[in-house]
């Protein structure tokens, strides 16, 4: 009887946590109601991004709160202000102070879309039918790749762009993937797709086990952004800015520090808009990021 009990449960969990595409509501591509989470990993890392909140802004406009924490980067919260709107996806920037139109899914496949918050990128747009696993059925994909677009030629000459985020999106779902995060599953409503993990935690005393310099964040940004950086044993830390010819423009951590994880701002308020190379340099060990100052 308990074995009986025990396939009964299995069934329903199974019934439970995957469901049927037709459930779905395809009359938004990115459904921003509080309570919704999404689920994404890559190399190990998870990532949760969750609806907490909708405020409405300065503009007068109402947004949905999504709160994104990575489990693997100890302390690395952030928060983005979405919403969406005639397909496309609007995110208030803070430091534009204003709101932009992040990814337009109106436009036809197979077209150039150009973004307002990165000048000079542009993204060629791809859009089709996707048999999806754990929907179990076609959805529509839609997939901005970053590139430089010269359109004064024609055809148009065409170069990806590595260092901006490529983003795919499924219909009623959201964003499938971003870089190298890829969903693993998403809780919409009171339904689960997919395969979700909650209530996972990491000790904020934890000792890092390998240097490392993330992504600055914001980026792009203005007048200033976050430096995250993490060493797994005590030495000196240089933290250098260079300008895209290498020059020096300031250093931001010159000193003995013990093992941990540390945050610090990189504030550029004097500095012309542009690309700079941000570099971490401790015990041999060399990593460099590309940060946007946008002006």
């Amino acid at each position: 009887m308990r074995i009986v009990k025990a396939l009964l449960l299995l069934i329903f969990l199974f019934l439970t946590a995957h469901v049927n595409f037709a459930q779905v509501d395809t009359s938004v591509v990115y459904p921003l109601q509080i309570g919704n989470l999404w689920d994404y990993s890559t190399g190990g890392n998870e990532i949760f991004k969750t609806v907490v909140d909708t405020v409405t802004l300065s503009n007068a406009k109402r947004y949905a709160k999504l709160k994104c924490v990575n489990l693997r980067h100890i302390g690395e919260t952030k928060f983005y202000f979405l919403r969406e709107e005639n397909k496309k996806i609007y995110c208030y920037e803070s430091y534009l102070n204003k709101e932009v139109v992040k990814y337009d899914l109106s436009v036809p496949a197979d077209s150039f879309w150009f973004t307002e918050d990165i000048p000079g990128y542009g993204y060629v747009v791809d859009k089709y039918k996707t048999f999806n696993d754990w929907l179990g059925d076609t959805t529509y994909y839609y997939r901005f790749l970053p590139a430089d677009i010269d359109t004064s030629v024609s055809p148009p000459i065409i170069s990806y762009v590595v260092d901006v985020s490529s983003i795919g999106f499924l219909q009623g779902i959201g964003v499938a993937y971003e870089f190298f995060h890829v969903l693993q599953g998403a809780k919409i409503g009171n339904k689960i797709y997919g395969h979700v993990t909650v209530g996972v935690e990491k000790s904020e005393n934890e000792i890092p086990t390998k240097f490392e310099l993330f992504q600055n964040y914001p980026n792009p940004f203005n007048p200033s952004t976050n430096i995250v950086y993490q060493i797994p044993k005590a030495g000196f830390v240089q933290i250098k800015v260079f300008d895209v010819l290498g020059r020096e423009v300031t250093t931001l951590v010159n000193e003995e520090q013990t093992p941990g994880k540390y945050e610090i701002t990189f504030k550029a308020g004097n500095l012309t808009g542009g690309v700079y190379l941000l570099e971490m340099s401790t015990g041999g060990f060399v990593q460099t990021r590309k940060m946007l100052l946008v002006k």
